[in-house]
């Protein structure tokens, strides 16, 4: 009886980890310059993950809803591969 029951509990998880990992995606875009929770949601809707809107381009970005030129320029400023050199102690 108990292996029936965590049968029937494994879909239900399944839906709970997926919605902790999409609540987890929403906080990490929301964390990002101009981007609050409308914003982060709006990109996780248009480009289905994290990577697809760190790799995007700021025209691609500049085409989500609600993202304009300059917070798309932020955001491509702080993901940008200048932006995660080593920081120098000069």
């Amino acid at each position: 009886m108990g292996f029936a029951r965590l049968r029937e509990d494994a879909p239900q998880y399944r839906i709970y980890k997926a919605k902790r990992k999409r609540t987890q995606q929403l906080r990490l875009l929301a964390t990002l310059p101009a981007v609050g929770s409308d914003r982060a949601y709006r990109l996780l809707d248009y480009f289905g993950s994290i990577q697809a809107c760190i790799t995007a381009t700021a025209d691609e970005l500049e085409k989500v809803p609600g993202i304009r030129p300059k917070t798309a320029a932020a955001v491509r400023d702080l993901v940008s591969p200048q932006a995660s050199r080593p920081l120098t102690g000069n």
